[in-house]
């Protein structure tokens, strides 16, 4: 956690995007929504030649 409170304009000064993944489209009745969430954070991490190490924060919507 920051010392400190910080606005929006100091917090995207330390943001960066390094990768981006999307899962398939369609009815996958068989899988759960954390199983997507984590194939989608995996193909992330790979797209951005990245380990779960590297990074702080791993968004998916």
């Amino acid at each position: 956690m920051p010392s400190r409170r910080q606005s929006a304009d100091e917090a995207a000064d330390r943001v960066a995007v390094i990768g981006a993944s999307m899962t398939k489209f369609g009815q996958r009745e068989e899988e759960w929504i954390l199983e997507l969430l984590a194939e989608a954070g995996l193909e992330c991490l790979a797209d951005a030649g990245a380990e779960a190490g590297d990074v702080d924060h791993l968004y998916v919507s």
